[in-house]
């Protein structure tokens, strides 16, 4: 596994954890959480739902790098995203479930669509991305092989 890849899964894990621990915290107020920026706090506390969403974006595009890049490198672009997909809807429903053990906390579900959309968003990019990364790889194997048999 490249160094990219092995850094994408760390940061997405690290990602993971923030999202469950911010929705497993006591009180839905991310301002209480020390560990979240002040102006992030602020902001995520003035829209509940979207607050949902935002994470999920960037937690898509980190494993759409990773599983298409090489975890499933060997695999259909479609399989490698529907995995990392797969793995945020996951988390997803870990982050609302776990609220309903929690006294102050209600699993809601506008959070699982807001968060689905974060998912769709932040994979279509991943796609995007994975489909251009993998046509300049094409290109640049074919542009070298050109090379050699010239020489």
């Amino acid at each position: 596994m490249k160094t990219g890849s092995r850094g994408a899964l760390v940061l997405g894990a690290v990602l993971i954890a923030m999202v469950l621990a911010a929705s497993w915290a006591p009180e839905s107020q991310m301002s209480l959480l020390p560990w979240i920026p002040s102006w992030a706090a602020d902001w995520a506390d003035q829209d509940p739902n979207i607050r949902t969403a935002i994470p999920f974006v960037p937690l898509a595009v980190l494993l759409g790098y990773a599983f298409v890049g090489h975890v499933f490198a060997d695999i259909r672009i479609r399989w490698a995203l529907t995995a990392s997909a797969g793995v945020c809807v996951i988390c997803l429903a870990l982050s609302e479930l776990g609220q309903v053990f929690l006294p102050n906390r209600t699993a809601d579900w506008k959070d699982l669509l807001w968060g689905a959309a974060g998912i769709l968003i932040g994979t279509v990019i991943a796609a995007v991305w994975s489909r251009r990364r993998r046509k300049n790889e094409c290109e640049h194997r074919t542009f070298n092989a050109e090379h050699r048999t010239l020489k």
